[in-house]
């Protein structure tokens, strides 16, 4: 927590070692915010105002400060481009953003990260910064540096400490063995359980009928209560935590959508001492070979035949396994790498669209067609001529995309102009009636809808269209439950005469290719990496 600030400029600052930064290389920014005022009472910014002012209302950005360059300083600001950006005044706010490396940045000999450029007035909370890297990186030839250098930057006055949470004068048991208790949404502080104690979600009909039942969280032999293992206790308690104290563990359960209850239940003292007892052992397997392997399956734990684990058992398995053929992770990672790829880095390159393997999508926009500040500006346009067209032309960058019949932002309040180019910003959702931002004058961002492939005889036509036939089911749909069905691949090299004429590697800037189906329907060519065949 930064406070106590005498100018906006005021923040979080670490040192990074400038040999990550390599030029192609992409990098994903995470982190979680918080802004309170004096009295640490939390505070509202508005994430639509994205300019650095003394006393503004800005969010929170992240800005990488590229230092001894060879053209000089860089400064990259990022602003939070995750689609949900409503600010949280009382809870955490999560942060994302991504970046390329160019050609400036990778010749810096010293690079920083920092956070700041909040109104002054403001004390900055952050927790769980994360710089991830996209793309992946060949080995390094020489061992990475000593650890970065944290430094927390104009501290200027004592500490001043958060108010705690206030603490529930009623603690809450777990009920009986066999009993199911509904628990409220709401401050709880819970009593430590002696045997197993778990909370639970479930979707309650009319009829009582308990479905859709998932964890939330557990205490066991009279641990601290924790979050449960799993995405979805994981997303639903998302920067909450348990406070620990003597009377029990307290938490603030979020509410929950309509038909949705939190319920409490106990599993008794015989049967959690059988589980304990009978899987005791095998925990110790699982730990051996999570240390010794890249993971634990379940076929491993049944397979272990050596009886408990001791330095004996262990050293035998050790000795089995350095007798068994040699593999490699780094083969088998690299052969099922598939990430989006629109231009050929140090690495790699990315696939032809005839090749088999294709990906192909329905949707137009995907995020490498955002706002990857540091690379090259997108640009977007409707093309429409009231007197002849009857129907609105998409380009990015000047290519046809695809058409549609309307089209205009989801903000009614914003007027939304015809044969007008608008930078791209932040980073769209990848899937039809997702949203993509566009940049208007005054520097704000707005969304509108990510349309459809789709063209008909009318419309005005894409550069390249090849034929995509479905061969005894070559065409599949992929991805089901990350983009309903919208991403497919075809699983045979294609046989169209154009495909030799297609540059054999795509790069950014050139014109995008389509493919039409046998329905008649159209879909877009998704370039992914294709990695560099070594030893």
């Amino acid at each position: 927590r930064v406070y106590d600030r005498d100018h906006s400029w005021r923040g979080l600052r670490q040192v990074l070692d400038p040999r990550c930064f390599v030029v192609g290389e992409e990098f994903t920014i995470s982190a979680k915010f918080r802004l309170t005022d004096e009295s640490l009472a939390g505070v509202t910014c508005d994430p639509n105002y994205q300019y650095n002012a003394y006393s503004g209302a800005q969010c929170p950005s992240v800005v990488i400060y590229g230092k001894k360059c060879a053209s000089g300083d860089i400064y990259q600001q990022f602003w939070n481009a995750i689609s949900d950006k409503t600010w949280d005044a009382e809870g955490w706010n999560n942060y994302e953003a991504s970046f390329a490396v160019n050609s400036e940045l990778a010749a810096c000999k010293s690079v920083e990260v920092y956070i700041h450029q909040v109104n002054v007035n403001w004390n900055i909370e952050v927790d769980d910064v994360q710089i991830s890297e996209l793309t992946t990186l060949s080995p390094t030839l020489t061992p990475t540096g000593v650890p970065t250098e944290f430094v927390e930057e104009a501290t200027v006055s004592p500490t001043k400490a958060p108010t705690a949470m206030p603490t529930l004068s009623t603690v809450m048991a777990c009920p009986p063995n066999g009993e199911n208790i509904e628990l409220p949404a709401g401050p709880v502080m819970l009593e430590r359980s002696s045997t197993l104690c778990i909370i639970t979600k479930a979707d309650v009909d009319s009829n009582g009928t308990k479905t859709e039942i998932a964890p939330v969280a557990r205490s066991s032999n009279g641990g601290d209560w924790e979050k449960h293992a799993g995405e979805f206790a994981e997303a639903l308690l998302y920067g909450k935590n348990f406070g620990d104290y003597d009377q029990g563990s307290q938490i603030t359960l979020p509410p929950l959508a309509s038909g949705q209850k939190y319920f409490i239940a106990s599993y008794g003292t015989s049967t959690a001492r059988r589980l304990t007892e009978a899987h005791e052992e095998q925990k110790a397997v699982a730990r051996l070979l999570q240390q010794g392997t890249f993971g634990t399956t379940l076929s491993d734990l049944e397979g272990w035949n050596k009886g408990p684990v001791t330095k004996e058992s262990a050293a035998e398995w050790v000795k089995e396994q350095i007798l068994l053929p040699l593999t490699s992770h780094r083969e088998y990672f690299r052969e099922r790498l598939n990430p989006r790829l629109t231009n050929p880095i140090r690495m790699g390159r990315n696939n032809h669209p005839c090749s088999a393997n294709a990906r192909w999508r329905k949707f137009i926009f995907s995020r490498k067609d955002g706002d990857h500040t540091g690379r090259f500006q997108q640009t977007f346009e409707a093309q429409y001529n009231e007197a002849v067209d009857h129907f609105i032309t998409l380009k990015l960058n000047g290519f046809v995309r695809t058409t549609v019949k309307a089209i205009g932002f989801e903000d009614t309040t914003k007027t939304f102009e015809f044969n007008k180019e608008y930078l791209m910003c932040h980073l769209p959702q990848e899937e039809v009636d997702g949203w993509f931002w566009v940049r208007l004058d005054d520097g704000s961002c707005t969304h509108l809808k990510n349309p459809l492939v789709e063209f008909s005889p009318e419309t005005t036509q894409p550069s390249y269209v090849v034929n995509i036939p479905n061969i005894s089911g070559s065409l599949q749909v992929i991805d089901i439950e990350l983009s309903d069905g919208q991403e497919l691949i075809s699983t045979v090299a294609l046989d169209d005469a154009l495909c030799d004429t297609l540059s054999d590697i795509t790069e950014e800037g050139d014109a995008p290719v389509h493919g039409k189906l046998d329905d008649g329907t159209y879909v877009l060519f998704d370039p992914r990496l294709e990695l560099q065949e070594n030893t």
